[in-house]
């Protein structure tokens, strides 16, 4: 099956991509770069695109990517997929830099010198070839796995182990130890073959260069999901994109009767929707009829398959803006999905950051591009992950309440806001770990512990927060580490999610853990605000209660707490 150059919606000069290009692109934006590292990939292949990227970029400290530290083992030689590392990192928005290590025994090396080095590693891969003895891959796997534990203690960052197999999520699973188990399906080999036998005699089983690519998209697509960068919200077109033809223009009034459901592309949408993405729609029509189309297809999409409908006569990068300010993601978790070249060129031009995607080629094709994307793989912890679409509805709903409401404090008594608190257990780290990778906006700082580092905290101090209101449950949004020193809590970091954002729930969150802290007898609460690129939200908080001192946060609780907003009350979970 031919895959569709979905990243190929402007016309080509028919010239070579040249370095300059390359440089251009960077500083447009990642989601620029990231179309052009494709084609680069698609026109050179791996090796002769990262010596390009090189070239143009010979300081990547300058290029918009998120840095990220790789500790590679391979069962192999690690130069054979180095360079498709660094440009399938590259292409997520990543700047890799890797330590590699060849064979068990120099990982097992490697953990016996690793001292205060495992501060410096992020992520921990394993990867591992297909072997001709039949028994050898469930013992190879039992062994790798059993490493990667090892590694994700000793280093304290999570770890996956890498092979190939036949289906692309058949094998994929998460243990509490931080090691996650992914196969490479066929669909991301395009029917090549995973070795390359050319140099067999001279270098051993090395993989070929659609499995190196493979393997690097899937250590790419892990590191983009762990570390927070991996798209959160995917924005569908209707007419001509999940449907075929245009709701309207039909021969019944309301046009839903002609429209033809592409049921693979439909289908790849709700799979990618029960791995924690959220969906959205932004089309170019009249809202009635385009919610008509879609009640008569609700057997296929169910009720409310969209987390934020944006149907209007604006342009189309108008309308993806309405989605982005309903649901609070940012352009750079977002993926724009439309079967119009100058839709996607227009969002693309307006949001540098995004990741455009144009539906070409056959709908069958495009579909298993998406399900095979490992940057649209979504997080270890699916189950949580999954509610993420109605978590955002329940926002929108919230912003049209505020909306209606002359200000903040009528809007929050309304709203009636319930902040239930639970101090941090052993069933809740891997939710919490989640948590700390994934928020940016409003953290205290750029503490983000693991599961193995929140279980060795031990700290009475650690508290997950859920939030509930007049429209329902939204799920736990925000976190808590701190921990007794003497006669004082340091907070390490609070984190809350951005779709609790302005609704007085950080608040609660410093009300509840000084209430908590004084009744232990500590006299006060200091910690640090640091400045991160995308946490002015916390920083802002901060100081707006006069916490904020050169960065040092510090609250006295010998007089008094911090006051609750009104129509917010805090409850502890065994009370309920």
């Amino acid at each position: 099956m031919k895959r569709p150059a979905w990243w190929r919606f402007l016309p080509e000069d028919g010239g070579a991509i040249r370095p300059e290009d390359i440089a251009a692109a960077a500083e447009a934006g990642p989601g620029v770069l990231s179309r052009l590292l494709r084609q680069a990939r698609a026109q050179l292949g791996a090796n002769r695109a990262s010596s390009l990227l090189r070239r143009a970029l010979p300081d990547m400290t300058l290029a918009p990517l998120r840095p990220v530290r790789l500790l590679f083992v391979s069962t192999y030689q690690a130069t054979a997929v180095s360079d498709a590392l660094t440009l399938a990192f590259a292409i997520a928005g990543l700047r890799l830099q890797v330590t590699a290590l060849e064979g068990i025994a120099a990982a097992e090396g490697w953990i016996g010198e690793v001292g205060t080095l495992g501060q410096n590693v992020d992520l921990v891969v394993l990867s591992t070839l297909p072997e001709p003895d039949p028994g050898a891959p469930a013992r190879r796997s039992a062994a790798l796995r059993q490493l990667a534990s090892r590694l994700a203690h000793s280093v304290q960052a999570p770890a996956v182990v890498l092979s190939f197999g036949d289906k692309a999520e058949s094998a994929d699973r998460v243990d509490d130890t931080d090691v996650r188990e992914i196969s490479v399906g066929d669909e991301a080999l395009g029917g090549a073959s995973v070795l390359d036998t050319r140099f067999a005699l001279s270098f051993g089983a090395i993989p070929s260069a659609a499995a190196a690519d493979a393997l690097a998209d899937a250590a790419a697509g892990f590191a983009a999901a762990t570390l927070g960068a991996a798209p959160k919200l995917v924005i569908t077109d209707l007419d001509g994109t999940l449907w075929r033809g245009v709701a309207g223009e039909g021969e019944a009034a309301d046009g839903a009767t002609d429209l033809v459901l592409h049921e693979a592309y439909a289908d790849a949408l709700l799979r990618l929707q029960s791995r924690g993405l959220v969906l959205a729609a932004a089309s170019r029509n009249d809202r009635a009829i385009a919610e008509a189309a879609l009640a008569g297809f609700a057997d296929h999409l169910g009720r409310q398959p969209f987390a934020s409908l944006a149907v209007a006569w604006e342009g189309k990068a108008e309308l993806v803006e309405r989605v982005l300010a309903e649901t609070g993601l940012a352009p750079e978790h977002t993926v724009f999905i439309d079967d119009d070249a100058v839709n996607c060129a227009a969002v693309a031009v307006r949001f540098p950051q995004m990741d455009v995607r144009l539906f070409s080629g056959d709908e069958a094709g495009f579909a298993a591009m998406l399900l095979a994307d490992p940057r649209l793989a979504g997080g270890p912890n699916q189950a949580v992950s999954s509610s993420r679409a109605e978590q955002y509805r329940l926002k929108a709903e919230v912003d049209r309440l505020r909306a209606e409401e002359g200000g903040l404090a009528a809007f929050l008594q309304r709203l009636q806001s319930r902040v239930i608190v639970r101090p941090l257990g052993a069933d809740d780290r891997a939710r919490a770990a989640e948590l700390a990778r994934r928020v940016n906006q409003f953290a205290f700082a750029d503490f983000r512990p693991n599961v193995t580092a929140l279980a060795e905290r031990h700290s009475a101090f650690d508290l997950l927060f859920r939030l509930e209101d007049a429209f329902g449950s939204h799920g736990i949004v925000g976190l808590v580490l701190a921990r007794r020193d003497g006669d004082v809590v340091r907070l390490d970091n609070l984190l809350l999610s951005c779709r609790a954002l302005q609704r007085g729930v950080e608040d609660a969150m410093l009300h509840a853990l000084a209430q908590r802290a004084r009744g232990g007898g500590v006299r006060a609460l200091i910690g640090r605000i640091e400045p991160l690129p995308r946490n002015t939200p916390a920083r802002d908080f901060a100081r707006r209660l006069g916490l904020d001192t050169d960065g040092v946060f510090r609250l006295d609780l010998e007089d008094s707490l911090l006051p609750l907003p009104g129509g917010i009350s805090i409850e502890d979970e065994k009370e309920r």
